[in-house]
């Protein structure tokens, strides 16, 4: 064989291989990713305030079962209950068992839920579940995922960064707002009180004109 054929097939398989590189990343198929609240970016409240935080997925294929444990700084949020959100029976075949699990001590632990019968589950994005927390008092609390498994028609994974990835969230409570309708309350106090005070100066004013000096 010709040198300048050896060095063109040489090119050839080189070049293949660069491509192989570049492409295979963007065929791959994603890994399905469980995410709570917002993720990276942060979940601001207010002191006192009552609201749910989402247990989310994307990229899921055919899941039929999962669970999570959660962790999160009781000083700065109570966690009032868990619901079952509405993925794994989007698909409208099955019924699920939902497990709330326990709220103890900052922790939500084993909180589970599983199609009811040996069938394909729903693929895609979704929420998986739904906490209720109430802010506390000023600060930032974590929302720690941990103990994360999801099951695929029969194999099941608990291993994250491998077959999943795993996104913790972030709660930031500030201190309470006062409503619209207190602030305009306090105002109409307060000019009220400016208005009777300026009237009570001014009789005290003219009555000290009136009295004749001692």
């Amino acid at each position: 064989m010709a040198r300048s054929t050896v060095r063109r097939l040489r090119r050839s398989v080189l070049t293949l291989a660069l491509l192989s590189v570049v492409l295979c990343p963007a065929l791959a198929h994603a890994v399905p990713i469980v995410t709570a609240g917002s993720g990276p970016v942060p979940v601001l409240k207010n002191v006192g305030d009552i609201f749910a935080i989402p247990i989310s997925i994307m990229d899921a294929v055919e899941l039929t079962s999962w669970q999570f444990s959660l962790s999160f700084d009781q000083t700065i949020l109570q966690a009032n209950f868990v619901t079952e959100g509405p993925f794994l029976s989007s698909g409208g075949t099955q019924t699920t068992s939902f497990g709330p699990g326990v709220i103890s001590n900052g922790t939500i632990t084993i909180v589970t839920d599983s199609l009811d019968g040996f069938v394909p589950g729903p693929s895609g994005n979704g929420d998986l579940a739904y906490i209720e927390f109430k802010a506390l008092m000023v600060g930032t609390s974590p929302l720690h995922l941990y103990d994360v498994c999801l099951t695929n028609m029969n194999i099941l994974s608990c291993t994250p960064t491998t077959d999943f990835q795993v996104v913790d969230g972030l709660v930031i409570v500030a201190p309470q707002v006062p409503e619209p309708t207190t602030l305009s309350l306090l105002g109409v106090g307060l000019a009220g009180w400016g208005m009777y005070g300026g009237a009570l100066r001014r009789r005290r004013q003219r009555a000290a004109q009136v009295l004749p000096p001692r």
